[in-house]
């Protein structure tokens, strides 16, 4: 894996030489999967907290910590909610676009 170019930089550039030659659909899924899982694993890597095993309990520890919220369940219930929120909105927005388009 080359960390020259961003990943969605380099997979149609892949795509494109794969194709160039003569690369098949199945062999450059196994060249994406593998590009994709290295990536993934260097973002946890480097986003891991000290002395937390599980990055999602990591991740809500730390944010109980910043909004001063010790039950983690309370924490994950909140940013699910927060999630929700943001995908309703998201698709509203979206929705408003399209109709201004059309």
């Amino acid at each position: 894996m080359t960390l020259d170019k961003p990943l969605p930089v380099r997979l149609p550039e892949m795509w494109l030489s794969g194709t160039q030659n003569g690369m098949s659909r199945e062999e450059f899924s196994v060249i994406q999967s593998r590009e994709l899982d290295q990536l993934a694993a260097i973002w946890t890597r480097a986003l891991q907290l000290p002395g937390q095993d599980d990055f999602v309990v990591g991740t809500l520890h730390e944010i109980g910590r910043w909004r001063g919220i010790s039950d983690l369940a309370i924490v994950r219930g909140r940013c699910e909610s927060a999630l929700r929120s943001l995908k309703l909105r998201r698709r509203a927005i979206r929705r408003k676009i399209l109709r201004c388009r059309g």
